[in-house]
């Protein structure tokens, strides 16, 4: 049944058609004053308590119910319990969507077809850190034997996004380190202007995610990032998805990083030793 079709979903829409207009936050906080606690729940973790606070949403009681109607007639809680238990609900694809394997720090055993995915993720995140710590204490060097000053992230969508959050989040609690960059846009000015700011020797190129596909990284356009290594002919960073063609193709090497993630419902990730 299509989601406009289902009943759950006409009711919603047309109590939105005759009651919307008469939501209103500030009105609503002054005539409950329980508002707060009952829009919102705390989750309490080893490390602290996450609060989750959705009363400054234009819902009621009423809406809530008719929502949490709704997302059960289209089996969300179903998914939800299949989605954990490691189906391959990634259909076009058939493989499971085990992100919370990633985030599973209790080491709660999580299967995929019968077998534990949690030692392989411990053992690559164990890498990941090993690799950063590298970075950090200026172990790992740049071409010319300097540390890295700066480290470039190049993805699109989530392979931007997603360690931007993390990166501007964990700012504050950050004891030194490079400094970090992003860049998002295929239009090269965006990169030429972030180059125009570093030293080669001393910068760290992270190709992420399909972005190697997606930018002109390794099209017969000249690549902004082979321009700056060009008086080198050293490497110039390291890839975090599959092969690709400006690794093939270009003389100035990106070195891959063994990252196997393939059964988790993500990018097979290549994290080797750099």
């Amino acid at each position: 049944m299509a989601l406009t079709n289902d009943p759950n979903y006409k009711k919603l829409e047309q109590w939105y058609r005759d009651n919307a207009g008469s939501l209103n936050m500030r009105d609503m906080f002054e005539s409950d004053k329980d508002r707060f606690s009952k829009f919102s729940t705390t989750l309490q973790t080893d490390d602290g308590e996450i609060l989750l606070d959705y009363s400054k949403n234009l819902i009621n009681q009423e809406v809530m119910t008719m929502l949490l109607a709704m997302a059960k007639s289209r089996g969300v809680e179903e998914a939800r319990e299949k989605m954990f238990s490691g189906e391959k609900i990634n259909f076009t694809e058939g493989r499971a969507v085990l992100h919370v394997a990633l985030r599973n720090r209790s080491n709660k055993p999580i299967s995929v077809d019968g077998q534990d995915v949690m030692p392989e993720v411990n053992r690559v995140l164990d890498k990941m850190k090993a690799f950063c710590q590298r970075v950090r204490s200026g172990e790992w060097k740049g071409f010319s034997g300097k540390s890295i000053t700066d480290v470039v992230n190049i993805g699109i969508g989530g392979s931007d996004l997603g360690p931007l959050m993390v990166t501007e989040a964990l700012k504050p609690y950050s004891a030194g380190g490079p400094n970090v960059w992003f860049v998002s846009n295929i239009d090269g000015t965006h990169m030429a202007k972030t180059l125009a700011q570093l030293n080669a020797e001393t910068t760290l190129f992270i190709i992420a995610s399909k972005v190697a596909a997606m930018f002109t990284l390794h099209s017969d356009h000249p690549c902004p990032v082979a321009e700056m290594m060009e008086p080198h002919n050293h490497d110039a960073g390291i890839r975090l998805p599959r092969p690709g063609p400006f690794s093939r193709r270009s003389r100035h090497s990106v070195r891959p990083l063994k990252l196997n993630f393939s059964g988790l419902g993500g990018e097979s990730q290549d994290f080797g030793d750099p």
